[in-house]
C-alpha cells in the first residue's frame, strides 16, 4: 500500500490511542453500508456524525444543543470585526452549528435569514436531484394551507402527491436523508421553524399560491422569507393581492423586475393612500411605499412619518419596512427631509443596520449644519 509494507492498517486502527471520525453517517444510501464500514472497523474507537433525527442502535447518541447567543456573537465578532449588529432572527438561525459555519464560510455575505436558510438547505442536499426542493416546498406549504398542524402522515402523502407531478422517485428516501424535518409523535418537527417557514415560502410563491394563503397571517413571514432567498414573484401575483394586502403587495412588487403594468397599479393605489384623509391609511400606504422601494413616492411618503411623529404616533413598523440599500440609492431625497420630525427613526435604523458607507453621507449632513455632532456620532 502507499503507506508501506510496515504498517499494518487494521492494527492501527485498533490502536486505542486512535479514533476514528466518520462525517456523514447517515447519508449512507443503504444500512447494508453501514454495517460493512462497521465490520472493516471493528475493534476500532468510532465517532460517527449525522443529521438531526437520525440514530444508529450501534452507536451511543448525542444530540448538539443550540449554541448560546454570547458564542454567536463572540464567533462573529472574531470572524467580521466590522461588522455591525446582525438581525435578531438572523442571529436564531446561527445557533445552528452548521448554519454558523456557512455563515462564517460565505464571508458573512448572507445579511439576512431567508438567504442563510436557502444556503443552508442547498448545502445539506448537495447531490439531490434538483426537483426536490420543489417538492419539499410544495408538501410544507400545503400543511400550511390546511391548518390541521403538523401531521406526519398528511406531509408524507403530500410529499408523494407533489413528487409524482414531476415524477420524482424515492422522495421519503431523500427526506430522511435531508434530515431537517423528522418524526416525532406523528408530528413533523423541523430543526428550526423559521426553516419550516421558509420552505412554505418557497412553496406559496413557486407554486403561485400565495393568493390562497392570504387568509393566513402567518404566512407572511413565510413569503418574506423565500423573498430574501432570492425568489422572485410575477406580476400577476402583486395585483391579485394588492386589493386585500397593500403591505405584501408592496413586498412582491420591490422583487418585482420590470413588469411595469403590474408596478404601475401598485404605484397608483399606494399613492392615493398617501393623500387619504385619515391619518392610520397614509400611515399604511406609507409603510407600502418603503416596501416597495419606490423613489417615486419616497418624498410623500417621508412626509407622512413626519405627520405620524407630530401625532405622536411611533411604530416600530417603519424599521422594518426601511430598506438601507433603497434608502441609501436615494440619499438626495432624504438629505432634503433630513431635520423633520422622525429624523431619529431614520437615523436609528441607519445606526442598527447600516454598513460604513453612510459614515461620509452623515457626515455632509453635519457640516451643513443639518444634524448635530452628537446626533451623528450616536448614529
Amino acid at each position: 500500500s502507499a503507506a508501506g509494507d510496515s504498517l499494518d492498517i487494521a492494527a492501527t486502527l485498533r490502536d486505542p490511542r486512535v479514533c476514528v471520525v466518520l462525517d456523514g453517517w447517515s447519508e449512507f444510501s443503504a444500512d447494508s453500508e453501514r454495517a460493512h464500514a462497521m465490520n472493516l472497523l471493528h475493534g476500532s474507537r468510532v465517532i460517527a456524525n449525522g443529521r438531526r433525527g437520525f440514530s444508529d442502535p450501534r452507536f451511543k447518541t448525542w444530540e448538539i444543543d443550540p449554541l448560546p447567543s454570547a458564542v454567536v456573537q463572540d464567533a462573529i465578532t472574531t470572524a467580521f470585526p466590522e461588522r455591525p449588529a446582525i438581525d435578531p432572527m438572523l442571529e436564531e438561525i446561527l445557533q445552528i452549528p452548521l448554519g454558523l459555519s456557512l455563515y462564517i464560510l460565505l464571508g458573512g455575505s448572507a445579511t439576512t435569514c431567508g438567504e442563510l436558510l436557502s444556503s443552508f438547505h442547498a448545502h445539506l442536499s448537495r447531490g439531490f436531484p434538483a426537483e426536490f426542493r420543489r417538492v419539499l416546498a410544495g408538501a410544507v406549504a400545503s400543511s400550511e394551507l390546511e391548518q390541521r398542524g403538523r401531521s406526519w402522515s398528511r406531509f408524507t402523502n403530500e410529499l408523494q402527491t407533489q413528487a409524482l407531478e414531476v415524477k420524482l422517485e424515492h422522495a421519503e428516501d431523500l427526506l430522511q436523508r435531508l434530515g431537517t424535518l423528522e418524526l416525532r409523535e406523528s408530528h413533523v418537527v423541523p430543526i428550526h421553524d423559521l426553516y419550516w417557514s421558509w420552505l412554505s415560502g418557497v412553496g406559496l410563491l413557486g407554486g403561485n399560491r400565495i393568493t390562497s394563503s392570504l387568509r393566513l397571517l402567518k404566512t407572511r413571514q413565510d413569503v418574506t422569507l423565500a423573498l430574501e432567498s432570492g425568489l422572485r414573484p410575477d406580476g400577476r401575483m402583486v395585483t391579485s393581492v394588492q386589493d386585500s394586502d397593500v403591505l405584501l403587495a408592496s413586498e412582491l412588487a420591490a422583487r418585482l423586475g420590470s413588469d411595469e403594468a403590474a408596478v404601475g397599479s401598485l404605484q397608483n393605489k399606494v399613492a392615493v393612500m398617501l393623500e387619504d384623509s385619515r391619518l392610520p391609511v397614509r400611515c399604511r400606504g406609507m409603510l407600502a411605499a418603503f416596501r416597495a422601494h419606490d423613489g417615486r413616492i419616497l418624498s410623500r411618503a417621508l412626509a407622512v412619518l413626519t405627520e405620524m411623529r407630530g401625532a405622536k404616533i411611533y411604530s416600530a413598523s417603519v424599521n422594518d419596512a426601511l430598506d438601507m440599500d433603497f434608502l441609501y440609492a436615494h440619499r438626495g431625497e432624504l438629505s432634503s427631509w433630513i431635520g423633520s420630525m422622525g429624523t431619529d427613526q431614520i437615523l436609528e435604523s441607519i445606526a442598527r443596520r447600516g454598513d460604513s458607507r453612510w459614515g461620509a453621507w452623515l457626515e455632509q449632513l453635519m457640516n451643513s449644519g443639518k444634524l448635530t455632532a452628537t446626533i451623528t456620532a450616536a448614529a
